[in-house]
């Protein structure tokens, strides 16, 4: 029997007796146990081992509380833990669900179990895997309640622990002392507990100043529309408040039939059947935008516009103009008289006869 012993823990062989406990086994969960369901069991951080474990553990040096390393060979993965019983069936090992999951095991994957010596804990940090955990009133003291179903934390590990009808996950950040297996055991001890931000939990004051910024972007992009639309109702009423006022004929484009080449001439615009000349035209146009311009304002606001002074210049050039083309009295020169005066032809400038 010791030599069937030395070669599943790894004896030394020479019939030296081993030290150190280590056996491969067979895993499963919790719920695989034959028997009544045990609830309780799947909720701490220990194993169920064979009676056989126990034989061999009492043949050991081994220091109490008893704590053991687990290692998936598969994944490379481990983890430590405590025993809670030894009543498994030979050749298997039950462990709770949550350290499966970090282990990455499968319902019947090969484990190795070995005994492990770890210092004792004076600190450990956690985050919680969601921000429902914000839910609870006191978690520190939840927490401290509940980890007295563990013997020893892992880092790296994500423990679940029940409350309330609900399962809380956390991810072990950090633990102290450091130690090269970084794990700590936490049976009797005085220990620290902090928590990290959880996982996906924003800071308020964060929020609410994206939430600003996100509104401010979204009144600057309402208000940059706002003056487009303003710039474009105001070129429309411009548009139609000059097209009213001013028409244009024999706009269209012409053509020959030779299919040559026609010269374009400068169209000019009629103002209410009269014919005027290109200032005019400039003036007219701008009359026209600056009643469109008028339009747009409001009673009761103080505006400040020069189109009135520039109506006024160009209205006294016009007048100007008129003065110099009429004369003294107040009547239009003759075409006619300026060529008599200067001894040049005049059409039907001759006197009348009679033939009789």
């Amino acid at each position: 029997m010791d030599q069937l012993f030395e070669g599943m823990l790894g004896g030394y062989g020479g019939g030296r007796r081993p030290t150190r406990f280590q056996v491969k086994y067979r895993c499963y969960s919790m719920m695989m146990m034959p028997g009544r369901q045990r609830d309780d069991a799947n909720k701490g951080g220990k194993l169920i081992l064979p009676s056989s474990a126990l034989d061999q553990l009492t043949r050991l040096n081994i220091s109490y509380p008893m704590l053991f390393s687990v290692y998936n060979a598969k994944t490379g993965r481990r983890t430590h833990c405590g025993v809670l019983e030894f009543v498994a069936e030979e050749g298997l090992a039950h462990m709770p669900h949550w350290m499966m999951q970090n282990l990455g095991l499968a319902e019947g994957d090969q484990i190795t179990i070995a005994s492990s010596h770890m210092p004792v804990a004076t600190f450990a940090k956690f985050e919680p895997q969601s921000v429902d955990f914000l839910q609870i009133t006191n978690p520190k003291a939840v927490l401290e309640n509940t980890l007295r179903s563990w013997s020893c934390l892992t880092e790296e590990d994500i423990i679940s622990i029940p409350y309330n009808g609900k399962e809380y996950e956390f991810k072990v950040l950090e633990v102290k002392p450091k130690d090269p297996c970084k794990a700590v055991s936490i049976v009797e001890c005085d220990l620290e507990l902090d928590f990290a931000p959880p996982v996906g939990y924003v800071d308020p004051s964060i929020a609410h100043r994206a939430n600003k910024e996100a509104q401010a972007a979204a009144a600057e992009v309402a208000a940059q529309a706002k003056v487009e639309a303003d710039v474009k109702a105001i070129e429309e009423e411009e548009k139609k408040a000059v097209d009213k006022a001013v028409f244009q004929t024999f706009s269209g484009a012409g053509a020959r039939l030779d299919g040559k080449a026609t010269r374009q001439k400068e169209f000019v615009p009629v103002v209410q059947g009269g014919i005027v000349s290109a200032d005019e035209k400039k003036k007219k146009l701008r009359e026209a935008r600056a009643a469109a311009a008028m339009a747009r304002f409001k009673p009761g606001k103080l505006s400040f516009s020069t189109n009135s002074v520039a109506a006024a210049q160009e209205t006294a050039k016009t007048t100007e103009a008129a003065a110099m083309a009429t004369g003294p009295e107040g009547g239009a020169t003759s075409d006619s008289a300026s060529k008599k005066d200067a001894g040049g032809f005049v059409s039907f400038g001759g006197a009348g006869h009679t033939l009789r």
